[in-house]
Order: C-alpha cells, then structure tokens, then sequence
C-alpha cells in the first residue's frame, strides 16, 4: 500500500511540474541559474531586443507566480524572473539574512552578473518593497517602477495584522493541511484561478516543508519593512496598482504610497484581492505595458 502511495504521490508531483513548465513554455520563458555570494539563484528569462523588465514576486511565492502575467507582456521585452534567496528553487539558508535591504544586495549581485542594463522592476507585495529600495540604492539602474498591492508603506493595518494581533498567528505561515492552504488562498484573492484538489494537496505540502525558512524570512523583513523614510527620494515614474479588496496590505496604503512618492499615478482594480498577477494577469499586464510605452 505504501508503495501504491508512493508512486501516485510522484506522479502528481511530476504532472504538477508539467503543468508549472507549460505554463512558462508559454511565457515564452526559460529556467536559468547563476551562483551568487549566497548561494544558487535560479530564475527565468526571456530573451528581447525592447526594454529589460525585472519581475519580484512576494514573501512565500516564487517566480511561478508570474507566469500568466508574463504570457501577456511584450514580446520584443526582455524579463528576468528570479526566485529570491529563501524562496523557490533559489538557496534556503537559515543563516542568510533575507531583510529587504539584503534582497536589493542580492539582486544587485544577481542583476550585475547578468549584465542587465538599465531595468524597469515590476514588483508584487514584498517584491515591491525590494523595488522600492533598489531604485533608492541604484537610481540610475532604475528607469521606472511598477509596485502591485505593495508592502513596505502602511497607513492603516491590513487585515492579516488584525488576525495575527487577535490569534497571535500568522495565516501565512499556519498551514498544517490542504484546508489551511485553501484558507490562505482565499484570504490572498478574490478570484482565486482553479486548482485541481491534487495539485493542491501537493503545494500544501510544499508549503508546510518550507515552514521554517519562510517564519525565517518573514522575522527578517519585518525589521526593514518600513520604506517610507526614502521615498521622496525616489524620482523614478511610479505605477501602483491595487486590488480593492486586498486583505494582505489595506487599499489606505495605496493612497498613502501616491502622496509620497515624486511622480507616481494610481490605479485601484476592483473585485481584485492582493494577487493582480494572478487574479486578472491579463489586465494587470496591459496597465503595465500602457505605463510602459506611455
């Protein structure tokens, strides 16, 4: 009986691993990776003569995470997708630092070894945060950025804060189960996409083996989570997206990051939760391009 276990627990791994490589065959994309002071970065790219587009995923997701948006960008673009360190494929080290100031390091040293020109950073929740602090690092790297539903500005506690301030638990990280991983999925979207039941039962498991390192990236970017101190300094064009709905960073934040920033316009999408990229990838990716070629 184990063995019978055993074998359909690899075969839903590989179909899932299928179904992951279609969707960036689609892309247009390639898995790459490069060795870094930190260890393997692995990552995917897409060759292009146009603009070189840098795409940085959340805390807790991984370059995956872009691909139905990707699918939607141009096709004359360059894109480079990393797994952050901590995240994905790329090193999980317990002893590395993943603050946001360390992951704009990390892809400082990961840009330069691929001698990427200057770059437009797209940037989702955590990733946006990292964007914002390459670009105050960098700034003549950076010709404009795009920040969805982005961490790293807070006027008003989103509400995963309020849960953990009443249950002193982070639904991000208690996943125990398939229920708990369908519970964070729609606390993360709206219009979450369909996952077949086995492909879910997979993630979850995923997730829970990557427990520790992800409460070990989660400790560390709280202690620079705050961009706020920089970002008149910043005089890059600026797109914010956000979804209306998003419970993982409050819509306040969004108004609050508009004001701040120099040169900066905002666009609230409804019926959308903290995940664009997924929700409506082909609409999010069209307001990107529009900005883009504006």
């Amino acid at each position: 009986m184990n063995f019978v276990k055993q074998k359909w627990q690899a075969l839903k791994n590989s179909l899932l691993q299928k179904a992951l490589k279609a969707e960036a065959k689609a892309a247009g994309l390639h898995r790459n990776q490069v060795s870094l002071s930190c260890g393997e970065v692995f990552y995917y790219s897409k060759a292009g003569q146009g603009r070189t587009l840098i795409l940085l995923h959340g805390a807790g997701a991984d370059k995956n995470s872009w691909c139905r948006f990707a699918k939607h960008l141009s096709r004359h673009d360059q894109v480079i997708i990393p797994d952050l360190p901590g995240h994905g494929d790329s090193v999980r080290n317990l002893s590395l630092s993943y603050t946001i100031a360390q992951q704009a390091h990390y892809l400082r040293e990961f840009l330069t070894l691929l001698n990427a020109g200057p770059i437009h950073i797209i940037g989702h929740s955590m990733g946006a945060a990292v964007a914002l602090r390459y670009a105050h690092l960098h700034p003549h790297d950076v010709q404009s950025l795009i920040l969805i539903d982005s961490a790293g500005v807070e006027k008003t506690p989103g509400e995963i804060r309020q849960e953990i301030a009443l249950s002193g638990v982070n639904p991000m990280l208690a996943i125990n189960n398939v229920a708990d991983y369908k519970k964070l999925i729609r606390f993360g979207m709206n219009k979450p996409p369909y996952i077949p039941d086995f492909f879910l039962q997979i993630l979850a498991a995923d997730k829970i083996s990557r427990r520790e390192i992800e409460r070990k990236v989660f400790n560390d970017i709280v202690e620079d989570m705050d961009q706020t101190p920089i970002l008149s300094t910043l005089t890059q064009p600026v797109l914010i997206i956000w979804g209306r709905l998003d419970r993982i960073v409050h819509l306040d934040d969004a108004d609050l990051l508009h004001a701040l920033l120099p040169v900066s316009q905002k666009i609230i999408l409804d019926d959308i939760g903290h995940v664009p990229i997924v929700e409506a990838p082909q609409l999010t990716a069209r307001l990107c391009l529009d900005f883009l070629s504006a």
